[in-house]
């Protein structure tokens, strides 16, 4: 992607790693918009097999806060390129899976 935006002029174009903390996750969408999340073993996309992986769109987020904490409450909302996936999906951070990647693009 980095490469593309800067072969047609975009010359601030920046790729990188976010952390993949739920806090990094949440900035990452905040500061530059949607980013690439790699899931490995996700009970959804993978049926749970850790030797499958799958890549979607993250676009947003939300979190709920219950007798104060949000721990276990925090869902990635995501989009997938799936004929059969509702547009907006939301995956549970922290469950559900072996592995999460999040990759991030900003062509400013």
């Amino acid at each position: 992607m980095q490469s593309f935006a800067l072969s047609r002029g975009v010359s601030t174009a920046g790729g990188f790693t976010l952390d993949s903390s739920w806090s990094g996750y949440k900035t990452g969408i905040n500061n530059y918009g949607p980013n690439i999340i790699y899931l490995r073993g996700q009970t959804y996309y993978c049926d749970g097999d850790p030797n499958k992986a799958h890549v979607v769109t993250g676009v947003g987020w939300r979190e709920f806060s219950y007798n104060g904490s949000s721990v276990g409450h925090q869902y990635m909302e995501i989009h997938d390129k799936w004929w059969n996936t509702a547009m907006t999906v939301y995956v549970a951070y922290g469950r559900n899976y072996d592995y999460i990647l999040f990759a991030q693009f900003s062509p400013r």
